[in-house]
């Protein structure tokens, strides 16, 4: 009502555009929540781009498996862009929708934790994106102390993961034959950009600052070693050595936390080393790297290179120090 003829006759025959079955209306939202694409931000059909912005993470591994939901970017990767958008026909799948890539070599986007805090417990097949590195000995399992079987090595291992739960997951070395002395075990993070202009950086440090807290289980007298490294990228990798620990450590989980100041994007890896003998199961869990420097970190959490002193000794040398200083009055 109230236009002509010819402009209605128009209007009708417009043809009307249907996205391409299977095509998924998403709100185009950014990682502030702004919308993007346009003045209205609400539901859009959002294009799927011939090479979509690879995973920051998934590609750059040595192939691990099972990538898992939540992209760990901590500055958003804006510069990779597609010139070429075309519509995507595939629907989604459900680990897709519940933010997981479904396999390693995938490339979808999917939605992004908040940006500046990544949290992994192992809860999730997928292991939050970590993978396993290809060049080692073996492989880092992911396993509940309520499955795991300890018949041929009751001595070792935790007996539930950080929490005192049974059901809760965790990441393990498991050392029984054939594993020998020496064999490495790799699990690698994502990649994580940095944030150059991140506030919680020290105003005299020219790199971003970042927390990486663990909790770890170093139980049995076959332990080996736990390493961790900075992995930088650039024309070259670099692999520096951040924290360190050997030996028995008791049957309890316990939890460091290590400054980092990376200068480019990097990654966290994480290598088990295998003792002499079948004993000798080390475990990991609750893996966080959070943007600021650690605050409160625990002692001795620092390139320890040695299991702590038993408390009989500590009682021995301590009675030993009251009777010198008794004889010397």
């Amino acid at each position: 009502e109230g236009l002509c003829p010819r402009v209605l006759l128009r209007h009708l025959q417009r043809p009307v555009a249907e996205p391409a079955p299977g095509l998924r209306l998403q709100a185009a939202v950014d990682s502030d929540g702004a919308g993007r694409g346009g003045p209205d931000p609400g539901l859009q059909a959002r294009p799927q781009t011939d090479r979509s912005v690879p995973l920051v993470g998934a590609g750059d591994s040595h192939g691990g498996n099972h990538p898992a939901g939540g992209a760990p970017d901590l500055q958003p990767d804006k510069t990779r862009q597609s010139r070429s958008p075309s519509w995507s026909a595939s629907p989604p799948s459900p680990a897709t929708e519940r933010g997981m890539p479904p396999n390693a070599s995938s490339h979808t986007v999917v939605r992004k934790p908040p940006p500046r805090e990544f949290q992994c417990g192992f809860e999730d097949e997928a292991l939050c994106l970590f993978s396993q590195d290809k060049t080692d000995e073996f492989d880092w399992t992911r396993h509940s102390a309520a499955s795991r079987d300890t018949k041929y090595t009751p001595n070792t291992g935790p007996s539930s993961d950080h929490t005192g739960s049974k059901q809760g997951f965790y990441m393990y070395i498991e050392t029984s034959r054939p594993r020998l002395d020496g064999d490495k075990a790799r699990l690698l993070s994502p990649t994580f950009n940095t944030n150059s202009k991140s506030s919680a950086s020290p105003p005299a440090s020219s790199s971003p600052a970042y927390c990486l807290a663990f909790f770890y289980h170093m139980f049995g007298k076959h332990i080996g070693a736990l390493n961790v490294f900075l992995r930088q990228k650039g024309q070259t990798e670099t692999d520096t050595s951040i924290w360190t620990l050997t030996g028995n450590q008791g049957d309890r989980w316990r939890q460091a936390k290590v400054n980092l100041h990376p200068t480019t994007a990097f990654q966290v890896l994480m290598e088990g080393v295998r003792g002499s003998g079948i004993e000798g199961d080390i475990a990991i869990d609750d893996v966080t790297i959070e943007e600021g420097e650690c605050k409160d970190p625990p002692p001795n959490n620092l390139r320890s290179l040695a299991p702590p002193p038993s408390p009989h000794i500590w009682q021995l040398c301590g009675t030993l120090s009251l009777v010198l200083i008794g004889q010397q009055r």
